[in-house]
């Protein structure tokens, strides 16, 4: 509902809300939202001529422009508003601490050898004062082929955007 309120009227094609019930404790709480019409990127990939699959790509990156507008955050991280405290100080710091909680699935799972974890931290070492220098800028980091849908060969729309991140868009 936050994001929604912010991004639709910069001309992110997020769905209208028709209704919301957040707060209220004898209710369940709910969103209703317009339907879009379309069906998740990735159904529709393969069957995108390359001329509509760099249209597509040009409308999101023109979607993350007008986010980038919104200004910049208070730190790092996933957020549901810019009123939440984010835990992370610098760029690095979110990238340490999703690094540490990937090996530790890693390990729990016993998928490989979670010291892989820390080759891909010493591999971004020499990135560190990149990363320091990073602006907590905000960017729709779901926008995925399962969230982005397309309709007659065009972006129609992006549903499910709960959180917007703040750190390095690319």
């Amino acid at each position: 509902v936050y994001w929604t309120k912010r991004l639709r009227p910069l001309g992110v094609p997020l769905p209208k809300l028709l209704g919301t019930r957040l707060q209220e404790e004898r209710t369940f709480p709910f969103t209703l939202i317009e339907r879009i019409k379309g069906r998740d990127l990735a159904f529709m990939y393969n069957n995108l001529s390359f001329k509509k699959k760099q249209a597509i790509v040009d409308r999101i990156l023109e979607y993350q422009k007008q986010t980038l507008s919104m200004g910049l955050g208070n730190g790092f991280g996933p957020a549901l508003s810019y009123e939440d405290d984010l835990p992370y100080r610098t760029f690095t710091h979110l990238i340490e601490d999703s690094i540490e909680q990937a090996k530790e699935v890693i390990a729990s799972k016993n998928f490989y050898d979670s010291n892989l974890a820390d080759a891909v931290f010493d591999a971004g070492k020499p990135l560190h004062s990149y990363f320091n220098d990073v602006p907590p800028t905000p960017f729709l980091n779901d926008m995925t082929t399962k969230n982005v849908l397309v309709y007659k060969g065009e972006l129609s729309g992006i549903v499910d955007v709960d959180t917007v991140t703040f750190g390095d868009p690319i």
